[in-house]
């Protein structure tokens, strides 16, 4: 009967460690859904990213845009996509009563393993290619999304991770 008295607090708490699996589970599958997109759907959908930085490079410099641009603004992407997912996967982890050491690592080798099962993927998409580089480039976005949330959390929040 015990089971069923949840304070305030610890529904509270539940409900956040539910949250944080979810946000990782869902961020995998918008990884997932931008990997699955052949090359045309792909191009079509970075664009008009492109194209508007390109703009605002152009108005700013009041040059062309290097034609490598295209290129850093996709790259840039993966850091960003990577940067959320190591995040979320520490915060998923830190409701677990885990040392700072055991969550980088796992936060670090779950990123690690997503980033190369998502390239392996992309490889059986037509016109994509799974690359070495952008597993070494996600893995950047996951190590900064990593080591700010665990910054975050040791700072903010009301239960620091554990050291050592």
């Amino acid at each position: 009967m015990q089971f069923f008295m949840i304070t305030p607090n610890a529904y509270s708490s539940t409900m956040n460690k539910l949250l944080s699996i979810v946000f990782v589970l869902v961020w995998m599958v918008v990884i997932f859904s931008f990997s699955r997109q052949d090359a045309t759907e792909s191009s079509e959908t970075s664009g008009p990213i492109v194209e508007k930085v390109e703009e605002v490079v152009e108005t700013i410099t009041q040059q062309p845009a290097p034609e490598t641009l295209g290129q850093l603004v996709r790259k840039g992407a993966h850091v960003f996509i990577y940067l959320v997912l190591g995040a979320f996967v520490v915060d998923a982890l830190s409701y677990h009563p885990l040392k700072r050491k055991t969550i980088l690592i796992s936060a670090y080798l779950i990123t690690l393993v997503y980033a190369i099962s998502d390239e392996i993927h992309q490889y059986y998409i037509p016109g994509r290619s799974g690359e070495v580089g952008d597993v070494l480039i996600d893995m950047v976005g996951a190590t900064i999304g990593i080591f700010i949330m665990l910054y975050l959390k040791q700072r903010v929040n009301e239960k620091p991770i554990q050291q050592n």
